[in-house]
């Protein structure tokens, strides 16, 4: 079988976790690894004998690369990754795609240019169960979506913040919560519902000392002409997810594992009009929705991200795919603090200069990166 070359950018923990999932990809073969933060990557380099290189710009030109995986902070994801498809080298990229919408834009916009296949690491799509339940929306069993209910809650202490200088800042991450933690369920959200076209954000810091949100909250409506809520923390314990999907010929409820399916004998749009009596139940099925385990994950992701450069067809999540959840994150906060209804798609000027000012008084300079008692390096 043919080997596909590749480094990891980014060696911190997300990134350190895919240095050595990599190993049992039988598609790829890890030849270099990368962090700004030498003492980072050097272990790595060591253990699997490959060159370790602080700054991209240097791996790209020296190493023969099919792609790259990017696991830095976000805020980075743009300059790297078009770096890399301009040098002819295909990207697979940790979530969300990019801090700012209008970065992703670019992102995707070098992919199409360069002609390089542009992925995210996405995961959640390879789990059987959520697979199960994008399908049954696609085959029409609900009918027409009418309303859209997530709730996707976390849990961080303060020393999780505290544990990187770019964490919870305006500067370093572009959001808090829904740009860390939340970019999954966003996407899960976009690929079950649909496109949102209207948002009414509302988001807080309730609890930790960060610049950002810890809390979100937001009324959405879709394209398909359903309304949602959704609502998001890093507050709460015991956490908990909950979606149901809620539509013309019955309703689906989903706890990230077990899925419920309600199937209405007719549609409620037929049977409210038909029937004579004033408080009806429609007869239904109820029915809990068996899925088989299959392999799911980040390996996973990586390993179709391969099969696709080799077979020449899509990954499991395109990085086109990543703008939407952008874009409804970025909405989310930005009628949160403008007070009003957001209509999408998200004017990328306004935006951009929204986070223009919160980042002048952020304490995070994306251009200064700690090294402990080292001192600090300049990203290059």
């Amino acid at each position: 079988m043919d080997k596909l070359r590749i480094a990891v950018i980014g060696t911190g923990g997300m990134g350190s976790f895919h240095v050595n999932s990599v190993q049992n990809i039988d598609e790829v073969q890890l030849c270099a690894v990368c962090d700004i933060r030498p003492e980072k990557a050097k272990p790595h380099g060591e253990k699997y004998s490959i060159p370790v290189y602080d700054n991209h710009k240097e791996l790209l030109g020296k190493e023969k690369l099919d792609f790259v995986m990017i696991a830095t902070p976000h805020p980075t994801h743009m300059r790297i990754a078009v770096d890399a498809m301009k040098k002819g080298v295909h990207v697979l990229s940790e979530k969300p795609i990019a801090s700012n919408p209008v970065e992703g834009d670019k992102m995707v916009a070098a992919a199409e240019k360069y002609g390089r296949t542009l992925g995210l690491m996405f995961q959640q799509r390879t789990e059987a169960p959520r697979k199960k339940v994008h399908e049954l929306i696609q085959s029409g069993i609900l009918g027409k979506l009418y309303r859209v209910n997530m709730i996707s809650t976390w849990y961080r202490s303060q020393a999780y913040y505290d544990s990187g200088t770019w964490r919870g800042t305006w500067a370093g991450e572009g959001g808090g919560v829904l740009l860390n933690q939340a970019p999954h369920d966003l996407d899960q959200l976009v690929w079950l519902a649909g496109k949102p076209v209207e948002v009414r954000g509302v988001v807080e810091t309730n609890l930790h000392d960060m610049e950002v949100e810890d809390s979100a909250s937001a009324m959405i409506r879709f394209e398909n002409g359903a309304t949602g809520y959704f609502h998001t923390s890093t507050v709460e314990q015991p956490v908990i997810y909950r979606i149901e999907l809620c539509g013309d010929k019955g309703k689906i409820i989903f706890d990230g594992r077990n899925i419920k399916l309600c199937t209405l004998a007719d549609p409620i749009s037929d049977y409210t009009f038909a029937t004579e009596d004033s408080f009806p139940q429609i007869p239904m099925e109820e029915q809990e929705v068996k899925v088989d385990d299959a392999p799911e994950g980040h390996a996973v992701v990586t390993r179709e991200f391969a099969r696709a450069i080799l077979e020449n067809r899509q990954p499991v999540a395109l990085g086109a795919e990543g703008i939407a959840p952008l874009e409804l994150a970025a909405a989310i906060i930005y009628s949160s603090y403008k007070a009003k209804t957001i209509k999408l798609p998200l004017s990328r000027r306004a935006y951009t200069n929204f986070l223009k000012e919160k980042s002048k008084t952020s304490k995070y300079d994306p251009n200064v990166v700690e090294q402990g008692s080292v001192g600090t390096v300049k990203f290059r």
